[in-house]
């Protein structure tokens, strides 16, 4: 039996994986501010194993629109992480974050040719350049949280969507991210 509303969402696309699926990949730093970090990435698109097409190529990586990612280190163990397939990423108000946390004591910007990580005195949040994967880790090393990347089983199954903005058939966007809780 059909729910009037939730089988309706358009977001069930992802279950069937109708959808044109993009992901964020590479990311090199636009912009260094005391608390964040300013990412043009790039992505890769897919288009939906359920879409017909005459050519098998249609369904062959693709380049997908660039992007920005923004980081904001907002208390010492708080970071904030926004993506938009822009230049910028809009300033908006978001009820995500509860309360005033106190402003982060000291921020350290650690760069290689292979990462780049926000430090503070209880967290270090580091993004892998190539895939714009995100690991956060307090400050003994304890891993947090992982987002982002590539899917973790390597078999293309589309059984995790990585950071990135789907698209429906119709154009609608969806936006998609995977992470993993660490105890």
């Amino acid at each position: 039996m059909r729910h009037p509303v939730v089988d309706d969402l358009y977001t069930r696309c992802l279950e069937t994986r109708d959808v044109e699926r993009i992901a964020v990949g590479a990311s090199e730093i636009e912009d260094r501010r005391p608390a964040s970090v300013l990412l043009r990435t790039t992505s890769t698109r897919w288009r939906s194993p359920t879409w017909a097409a005459a050519d098998f190529a249609a369904f062959l990586p693709r380049e997908g629109p660039a992007g920005t990612l923004r980081i904001d280190v907002v208390a010492d163990d708080v970071f904030r992480i926004r993506y938009a397939e822009t230049e910028a990423v809009p300033d908006n108000a978001t009820p995500m974050v509860v309360g005033t946390p106190a402003e982060p004591s000291e921020v350290q910007l650690e760069e290689s040719d292979g990462s780049i990580a926000l430090i503070t005195g209880a967290a270090r949040l580091s993004i892998d350049r190539l895939s714009a994967s995100m690991r956060v880790c307090d400050a003994t090393g304890r891993v947090l949280t992982e987002v982002g990347g590539a899917e973790k089983n390597h078999l293309h199954a589309w059984d995790a969507y990585n950071t990135g903005i789907c698209r429906t058939a119709d154009g609608r966007p969806l936006a998609v991210e995977c992470f993993a809780l660490h105890p």
